[in-house]
């Protein structure tokens, strides 16, 4: 018995820690949104696996006149690399994100052909826009007194764009210059196809480890 306490002990230690957080979300569909996103963390050792959820909270979006439906699910897998000080740890991680994006505009708009250079008017749509994004992050875990922690991170990559218009109603086509051509691009979803774009995330997360 005394032979396999210390074993016993040490396999306890190798079990890892379990942690739930909180971060506010910027939500971008037709309008933009605050939002919550609470997440799952698994720590063991040096590597941690985050799972998140983000949703807008109601009548955060400052324009009510579109219907939309948006949820963002995320996956990250960090490596902790060392101690800045003792409260304090660096990490770089790898993050995946597919949202969830459904637009009705009753309002009226107009989308970019895919092919040419021509645009398309309509008074009722329904917009589906999903998005795929990757990204390379750095941050730094603070622990000021346990349980509690304070992420604090920011990275670059890329979001893949799927976009398409259903339940179109009076449509009219014109011919105008092709803004996308423009420093400046039009939001992704006014067009009627699949684009690749310039991906940044930044921001914070509070958590509490509760295993």
């Amino acid at each position: 018995m005394l032979v396999h306490t210390p074993l016993m002990a040490q396999n306890k230690r190798d079990t890892g820690h379990l942690y739930i957080h909180l971060s506010p979300a910027f939500l971008a569909a037709h309008n933009f949104y605050l939002g919550l996103q609470p997440g799952l963390q698994y720590r063991y050792k040096n590597w941690a696996a985050d799972a998140e959820f983000a949703f807008p909270l109601p009548n955060s979006s400052k324009n009510n006149l579109e219907k939309d439906r948006y949820r963002r699910f995320g996956f990250e897998v960090k490596k902790y690399r060392s101690k800045i000080f003792a409260t304090a740890k660096r990490y770089h991680s790898l993050q995946l994100n597919y949202a969830l994006r459904q637009i009705t505009d009753n309002n009226g708009g107009y989308y970019y052909d895919r092919f040419s250079d021509s645009v398309f008017y309509y008074n009722k749509a329904t917009i589906h826009s999903p998005v795929l994004a990757i990204a390379l992050k750095t941050g730094r875990t603070y622990t000021f007194k346990k349980p509690f922690f304070l992420d604090v991170f920011g990275g670059i990559g890329l979001r893949r764009i799927f976009t398409s218009y259903s339940n179109v109603e009076n449509l009219r086509k014109d011919r105008i210059g092709r803004k996308d051509l423009t420093l400046v691009p039009p939001p992704s979803h006014e067009f009627d196809q699949t684009l690749t774009r310039f991906h940044i995330t930044a921001g914070f997360r509070l958590g509490v480890q509760i295993k």
